[in-house]
């Protein structure tokens, strides 16, 4: 794989991390924001929105020494630097970033629906971090789970174990407790990152041990959560699978000379 199709296959990958963390777990102030939120924030309503895009940044950046070089790097590759193609998928404006949004939409329109019952009640957004992702299994039985109450198990938000793959009656979950179990989760992952191997000698190899991490501390977050969607894939799938579609569309336009 070439450089460049590999960073784009990265970015894919990469585009949703920001939604294991928060400000404060990042330590991000408020110069850092103010500087990059035009960047990487649409702003709609006279608010900016969809924050995880630049927490995605903000953990490139943070994170550098523990990462391949390239990926801080104006200079791998063709066309943009990898930061933004990871963390401009929500305000594209080129044509390689138009190339994540596209697969971070495709992707989306096939992992994510919506609970259709006359009382189903979206996820506020301030409640997000109490979304757990419903197992698969349970929606096999009838009569059909129309609402996200109807299910009675949901996965603990913890790290790929023996114990962790199994679901477990849903609990309450406050604010707190919530953000807690995240900010474990971040600094779990973020503390193993640096024992990946081959960081410097062969980036390819590198970034399916990245993979394999991203299994270990996403396979329970959910892709989606808040709003009516059915929170029932993982944020882990989901940052697969649109890396495959990132990859397979550049290389299509690339061949047919359409990336413009």
């Amino acid at each position: 794989m070439d450089a460049t199709t590999l960073k784009m296959a990265m970015a894919g990958l990469f585009h949703d991390i920001g939604k294991i963390a928060d400000r404060d777990t990042m330590g991000i102030g408020e110069k850092y924001f103010d500087d990059n939120a035009n960047i990487y924030l649409p702003f709609r309503d006279g608010n900016f929105s969809h924050y995880h895009a630049l927490y995605t940044a903000a953990f490139v950046e943070q994170m550098s020494e523990s990462l391949p070089p390239e990926l801080n790097s104006g200079t791998w590759g063709e066309g943009d630097s990898f930061i933004n193609l990871a963390a401009c998928h929500h305000k594209p404006e080129t044509p390689m970033q138009q190339v994540i949004t596209v697969a971070d939409w495709l992707s989306s329109g096939m992992d994510r629906d919506e609970f259709e019952g006359e009382f189903a009640r979206g996820i506020a957004f301030q409640d997000y971090k109490k979304t757990r992702l419903l197992p698969l299994f349970e929606q096999l039985r009838l009569p059909e789970k129309d609402t996200a109450e109807k299910f009675g198990y949901a996965y603990p938000l913890a790290p790929l174990s023996p114990e962790a793959i199994f679901p477990l009656m849903k609990e309450y979950v406050g604010k707190e407790e919530a953000k807690e179990q995240y900010r474990k989760l971040y600094d779990g992952f973020t503390k193993e990152l640096p024992g990946l191997l081959h960081k410097s000698e062969n980036l390819a190899l590198w970034s399916e041990h990245f993979e394999s991490l991203m299994m270990v501390y996403m396979s329970s977050v959910p892709a989606a959560r808040a709003g009516k969607v059915v929170h029932d894939v993982s944020l882990y799938d989901h940052s697969r699978l649109t890396s495959a579609f990132a990859s397979a569309i550049f290389l299509y336009h690339r061949e047919k000379e359409t990336l413009n």
